[in-house]
């Protein structure tokens, strides 16, 4: 039997956190603006009129409050929220059959792998659910243990909600937290599948 799978994956929301090597690049960048003549700030003060300050001090606070990198979702510790770890990447699986797996089901000929993909993930995760498939070829496939092949195939997420059917649950989870979760025959191609990406 040959399964159809969909790697949902949720782009970053926010730039990553710098490496160390960014922070050493940042803090020689300060230096060398601290040695710039400063001028008083009576003399730059009048160039921001009250308006422009309004709005400046707006906008920090929107970022302030915004551009957190601990969103709701890390907060309440909802996994099935996309609302959480902002700067990864992150993947969506269900719990189906007892076990946690990639949106999958039987292909069914003749239809194309594309179409079984849009039916698969509307079967698993509901027609709220919108995704772009990425490529025609898929990322990998897996001869499973009960002797079906995987083939699995990458979408990115673009809008919508999951709402799986009664009794399933689902969840969006960084590489490391699905590599964990899914049974020991998905965990190499899942730990493959997702690059190198943290």
């Amino acid at each position: 039997v040959t399964l159809l799978a969909a790697l949902v994956e949720r782009s970053p929301q926010i730039t990553p956190a710098p490496t160390e090597a960014e922070q050493v690049q940042e803090a020689h960048q300060l230096a060398l603006e601290a040695k710039h003549k400063v001028y008083p700030t009576v003399l730059t003060a009048a160039e921001e009129g009250p308006d422009q300050q309004r709005a400046r001090l707006r906008m920090e606070s929107i970022v302030e409050t915004e551009g957190s990198r601990e969103g709701e979702g890390d907060r309440t510790g909802d996994m099935r929220s996309l609302d959480r770890r902002l700067a990864q990447r992150l993947y969506l699986l269900v719990y189906e059959d007892g076990r946690w797996q990639f949106p999958q089901q039987e292909w069914q000929a003749p239809e194309s792998a594309r179409d079984g993909l849009r039916r698969v993930i509307a079967a698993s995760c509901g027609d709220g659910l919108e995704t772009h498939q990425m490529g025609n070829a898929p990322i990998g496939h897996l001869p499973l243990l009960s002797g079906d092949t995987l083939f699995l195939w990458r979408h990115l997420y673009v809008s919508g909600d999951v709402s799986v059917p009664e009794g399933l649950d689902y969840a969006w989870l960084t590489r490391d937290e699905l590599v964990e979760l899914v049974d020991e025959d998905l965990g190499e191609l899942s730990a493959v599948a997702c690059g190198p990406f943290a």
